[in-house]
């Protein structure tokens, strides 16, 4: 499931202030069996949340959506829809905006392409524009641009468990991996758990902790330095972000955290 939260830090998230969005409470019939992967983002004044969404209905092709919520305030929410659907399993709807237009960079692994998907029509309509590589088995892409170059993290899933660093001139132009990729190996804070973002004028990105089954929690690290030809980052914090609690919703982990900068700071 999904849950909300305004903080003025979000390195230290109390869970008991979440507000949690249970999947029973859209009306759908039948319910989505999972709500995962939740990238949030600000357009006109409305917030939207982009996230996985497995149906009952298509569970018999192992696959998932990308559907959307949509809130006035942050605090009532409303499903308004389906943003992309694919006869293969979507996940992790990283969205984002370049050049004044809105880009989803989700999970589509089994495809065997790392696909680029343009809005159309924002939020719910998307087509494909590019892909990006081909015959690549990775999970769970971060992007970002600094000074005119775009970065782009994946886990290798399948092919080692790494965390894997590419640099291009654009998300269109080829994409080449830095020379201080792999970043770490062997599944040892490896797989992404959201996207980069400032805070307090650090960049910081968050990965999942496994260490008690899967999606334990979420770590917190920052990047120290970030060029075409030099990486490092730091683990920032011993404890993670978050992390599995109570006897409820949360009980068994929270893999994965997003968050918007409000204007009034929080």
């Amino acid at each position: 499931t999904i849950g909300v939260v305004e903080t003025h830090n979000p390195l230290d998230i109390n869970v008991t202030d979440i507000n949690v969005l249970t999947k029973g409470q859209f009306g759908l019939h039948p319910q989505p069996t999972i709500m995962a992967d939740p990238f949030i983002v600000e357009e006109n004044g409305k917030y939207y949340i982009f996230y996985e969404e497995l149906s009952a209905k298509y569970r018999h092709f192992g696959g998932a959506d990308i559907c959307v919520l949509q809130s006035e305030d942050g605090v009532d929410w409303e499903r308004i829809g389906c943003a992309l659907h694919e006869p293969f399993h979507l996940s992790f709807p990283n969205v984002f905006q370049w050049e004044g237009e809105w880009y989803m960079l989700p999970e589509a692994h089994f495809s065997g392409e790392m696909r680029l998907y343009k809005a159309t029509q924002f939020p719910l309509r998307w087509e494909l524009c590019k892909v990006l590589m081909q015959g690549v088995a990775y999970a769970d892409p971060m992007i970002y641009e600094q000074d005119g170059i775009w970065y782009l993290w994946y886990n290798t899933y399948l092919e080692g468990d790494n965390l894997v660093l590419y640099t291009a001139e654009s998300p269109m132009k080829n994409w080449v991996e830095h020379p201080a990729s792999p970043i770490r190996t062997n599944g040892d804070d490896t797989r992404p758990a959201g996207r980069i973002a400032k805070v307090e004028n650090r960049l910081v990105y968050f990965v999942q902790s496994h260490k008690e089954g899967y999606g334990t929690g979420t770590i917190a690290y920052e990047i120290d330095i970030i060029s075409p030809t030099d990486y490092q980052d730091h683990r920032m914090v011993q404890n993670s972000v978050l992390w599995k609690n109570g006897d409820d919703w949360a009980k068994d982990g929270m893999h994965h955290l997003s968050f918007l900068r409000k204007e009034n700071g929080g």
